[in-house]
């Protein structure tokens, strides 16, 4: 999966071509805003995660509700005083809350609708934007938003419900789920900070990713598919970096500009008309001598002949690392 960058003028992310420049419009992109970006097609009632943000929450409340009454019956009474509590439909009417609940959960979710999940991972961390397609204001109510933003816009196709952001400063622990090809990621041991799904097709390239990201770092607990991920090979980038400060170390350099007051004094010193005498001076001042410019040859021949050179060394360093079979 190529890498992109945003392109201001194009207002989106472009794969830059191999001068560094957007293939649309030209405009050089800069190297530390290459990312890797996907975009992902869910639906809140068939996803996981989706169920999982709020029963995270509600089960341990229910469960503790339930339990905080038995005990203290249990310290009225004792366990003797559990009989009447079950005998008058308790635990009939704590399970009918709880099947209300995830009906009502379950219904909330369908009505969602779809959702354009926008990912993308950089060098600085973890963004996930979701877009809601083609919102209505029922679809809105169920994200508990104000239906009011669709008078503006009424043939809107998709609006941005939720934006998470993690740094990878922040990142504690990693769990992967391949089956779901899904990785998540927690800011804390126990709690999980941020879901991050993906398709089989960019499922290597986001373990390598992730594992060039958080492999040095000795404080974050990684699974054994990130410990053998491969990283993604950077020959490609370092090569073209080279490429670049070897064809700026062969231009040319422009001379520099004389100014007007060392224009005034040369001339002050050719007529004698400085502090010390009058009219022209028949003395001869010593030049300082000149410095000996060594002439560069031209820009194309020097990045060439070395940039070939640097081809032949990594081509002989691939071979050292990576000998070829031996013919039987």
């Amino acid at each position: 999966m190529p890498r992109t960058a945003y392109c201001k003028v194009c207002k989106r992310n472009m794969v830059p071509g191999d001068d560094g420049r957007c293939p649309v419009c030209g405009k050089h992109l800069k190297r530390s805003g290459l990312h890797l970006s996907w975009s992902v097609r869910t639906r809140p009632v068939l996803d996981w995660i989706a169920w999982n943000r709020p029963l995270r929450i509600f089960l341990p409340l229910y469960l503790l509700s339930v339990f905080s009454v038995c005990f203290f019956e249990i310290l009225r009474g004792g366990l003797p005083s559990l009989d009447p509590l079950m005998e008058a439909g308790f635990l009939r009417t704590s399970l009918l809350i709880l099947l209300f609940s995830l009906s009502f959960l379950g219904l909330l979710l369908l009505l969602r609708g779809e959702h354009m999940v926008h990912c993308e991972i950089g060098k600085d961390g973890i963004t996930v934007l979701t877009d809601l397609v083609r919102p209505s204001p029922l679809k809105l109510l169920c994200h508990f938003r104000d239906p009011s933003i669709l008078r503006a816009e009424r043939a809107m196709q998709s609006l941005r419900v939720q934006e998470e952001r993690l740094s990878w400063e922040d990142v504690c622990r990693v769990q992967v789920w391949p089956e779901k090809s899904l990785l998540l990621f927690y800011a804390t041991p126990h709690f999980l900070t941020l879901a991050l799904p993906c398709t089989p097709f960019e499922w290597e390239d986001v373990l390598g990713e992730t594992a060039e990201a958080l492999k040095k770092r000795d404080d974050v607990r990684l699974p054994k598919e990130l410990l053998d991920a491969e990283v993604p090979d950077g020959r490609i980038h370092a090569l073209f970096s080279r490429m670049l400060s070897l064809f700026r170390s062969g231009k040319k350099r422009k001379p520099a500009r004389r100014t007007r007051a060392t224009g005034k004094a040369k001339t002050k010193a050719k007529t004698g008309q400085g502090r010390g005498g009058k009219g022209k001076s028949t003395k001869k001042t010593a030049s300082a001598p000149k410095k000996q410019t060594r002439k560069r040859p031209a820009s194309g021949s020097v990045t060439s002949d070395t940039f070939l050179e640097e081809i032949r060394k990594m081509n002989a360093e691939d071979e050292r690392l990576n000998p070829p079979d031996p013919i039987r």
